[in-house]
């Protein structure tokens, strides 16, 4: 989001007023039940200006509410200011027990990056509170770090949540010292037992950062699934990270894998989304992916979308059409498949309007 202006939210603005409200970007989502969680980010306004305004509350969609659009946000839930709100952070679901986990992300750049306690801020989705998990003694060796913009899942059955990648700096990581650099290693929670711990990531020379990283429900205990995003080197430089590597982790044997995709390859691009459908039978997998903005030059980007067929991980071109040719490119949007068969995409950054009054709405279904 360089080169526009960011400012906190004031009594001018009400981001839950439908008058005053236009879209989001750079926020975090997970679903437990029929509720759409959202958190943090960047919102735009309707008042003709280019500025991010941050973000402070925790909001849902209320998914039963089964009508022909989107139902309209509830108010905010809990969120005290000790609570940081911050952007290309994650959310990771653990259903099972109604909870919520926030990690990573950087503080946004109108607010001062504040000191970054040893643990995770959980929220209760049954209570409607907040706790502060402080590191597991056991894990004290560990050494903790606030990365962001990286590729975060969480897998229910194994109560554990992966972040791979990500950048560190100083406005993830207060008191951080040197330039912005991009993390090599994947890090591995424990939701049940609160322990943490660090494992290299596919390809350790080439650190990663800006792409995705999914959960597929294939092989034995599952497969995470990531691509996309930019190689940084040492030496501070990026280069587009093809769309034809695919990294995977089998989380039974806990190895990675390297696979090339053919097909119709997506151009290179970075801060996309990207959600999973598995057939009834599950021998198959679709991973369906949206937008994006390119590596060199963030005044482009892209609204279409792509298909990844597994087993046979072939790109799929679904979406422009040679009929239908008109997209909307945005990008640092969240993808969300619900009840299965749907794929909520929400919000975006749309590099190509200079006011917020052009769009037609921030939430869309595939």
């Amino acid at each position: 989001v360089g080169g526009v202006v960011v400012q906190a939210i004031t009594t001018q603005y009400d981001p839950l007023k439908p008058d005053d409200f236009c879209r989001r970007h750079s926020h975090a989502t997970a679903v437990i039940g029929d509720r759409l969680y959202i958190d943090g980010g960047y919102i735009n306004t309707k008042f003709k200006d280019t500025t991010n305004y941050s973000m402070e509350h925790l909001l849902y969609l209320d998914l039963s509410d089964d009508v022909s659009k989107l139902p309209a946000l509830d108010p905010p839930l809990s969120k005290p200011s000790t609570v940081p709100s911050v952007v290309g952070g994650q959310l990771w679901a653990d259903a099972a027990n109604g909870r919520l986990f926030m990690f990573g992300g950087e503080f946004p750049k109108d607010v001062d990056p504040s000191p970054v306690p040893r643990g995770i801020w959980m929220y209760d989705t049954w209570n409607d509170a907040w706790t502060l998990l402080e590191e597991d003694p056991s894990t004290k060796n560990y050494e903790m770090s606030r990365p962001s913009f990286g590729m975060g899942a969480a897998v229910e059955h194994e109560g554990r949540a992966y972040y791979l990648g990500g950048w560190i700096g100083e406005r993830s990581m207060p008191g951080w010292k040197g330039p912005k650099i991009a993390s090599g290693s994947m890090v591995i929670y424990d939701m049940v037992e609160n322990t943490w711990r660090n494992e290299s990531g596919p390809r350790p020379d080439l650190p990663r950062a800006e792409g995705v990283l999914l959960f597929v429900p294939a092989g034995d205990k599952g497969l995470l699934v990531s691509f996309g995003g930019m190689y940084t080197h040492r030496n501070g430089t990026v280069e587009p990270a093809p769309m034809s590597d695919i990294d995977i982790y089998d989380l039974n044997e806990g190895i990675w894998y390297k696979q090339e995709a053919d097909g119709t390859v997506p151009e290179t691009r970075r801060l996309f989304c990207a959600g999973v459908g598995t057939a009834q039978d599950g021998s198959s997998h679709n991973v369906y992916l949206y937008g994006g903005a390119a590596i060199e030059d963030n005044s482009n980007g892209y609204g279409d979308v792509y298909i990844l067929s597994m087993p046979s991980f072939k790109w799929i071109k679904w979406w422009p059409t040679e009929e239908n040719t008109q997209t909307n490119p945005h990008n640092s949007l969240s993808c969300n498949v619900v009840r299965g068969h749907q794929m909520i995409i929400m919000g975006g950054h749309f590099p190509g309007k200079i006011s917020a009054t052009y769009l037609g709405g921030s939430v869309c279904i595939i």
